[in-house]
């Protein structure tokens, strides 16, 4: 009987990433064996704080084991990474996946791989019409700022507006999110786009719900390839 394909999925923050794992693993269809690792495992909150960015830096969202949202610094970040890829290598994975939308070109990988950023701004510039507008869900307010000038999109026209998925309450979960869909239909936008890797199906359902519009989710999105990359 064939081995189950061993998947090495990467967080930027500390595992084991309860909220989005387990969904990721049905999305995908097939058995398969995850081996989870972070690039933050074993810190501290107050160790965690010190890789905070400055100024005006690239930096990703994350959450520590008990939920609670961290803002990292890539350059932090980056290295970090690196880290768990070799140990994931040396575990015998298959394929290794970050579960963060950002792109990762700056790793050393030995073995098959979803360059998650990269993946997904090209299947979601794919999936706006000719003329189209895509409406972008960040994480954090800050980065739903940034995204119109730091457009990862091309030329694509772009609305932007936040919610937050480490929120400790389910309910202003929800309401960010069904709010962030009203913002998005009332701009007129042709499709939504969840950017963060912790927008769960749950949170997905409240934006689609309130907005009326195609919902996409990264990790759902990266799901997929997963599932065509093992089969």
């Amino acid at each position: 009987m064939p081995a189950m394909p061993r998947i090495g999925m990467l967080t930027i923050g500390q595992t084991p990433r309860d909220d989005i794992v387990p969904e990721m693993v049905r999305q995908i269809g097939v058995p398969v064996e995850v081996l989870q690792r972070g690039a933050i495992d074993g810190l501290s909150l107050a160790e965690v704080l010190e890789l905070a960015p400055q100024g005006d830096e690239q930096w990703s969202v994350s959450r520590m084991t008990d939920g609670t949202e961290v803002r990292l610094a890539m350059r932090e970040l980056i290295p970090r990474m690196q880290q768990r890829v070799e140990e994931l290598e040396a575990e015998g994975v298959d394929l290794i996946v970050p579960l963060c939308a950002s792109t990762w070109s700056a790793l050393r990988v030995g073995v098959p791989f979803i360059n998650s950023g990269v993946a997904l701004n090209a299947i979601v510039m794919a999936m706006v019409r000719p003329g189209g507008t895509l409406g972008v869900v960040a994480p954090t307010e800050a980065q739903a700022e940034l995204a119109p000038r730091k457009n990862r999109f091309g030329e694509l026209p772009l609305v932007a507006t936040y919610a937050q998925p480490y929120l400790a309450d389910p309910a202003a979960r929800r309401e960010q999110c069904a709010a962030a869909g009203r913002y998005l239909a009332d701009a007129g936008v042709d499709l939504i786009y969840m950017s963060c890797m912790g927008h769960t199906g749950e949170m997905r359902a409240a934006v689609r719900s309130a907005s009326g519009l195609p919902t996409l989710t990264a990790n759902a999105l990266i799901a997929g390839l997963i599932a065509q990359a093992i089969a």
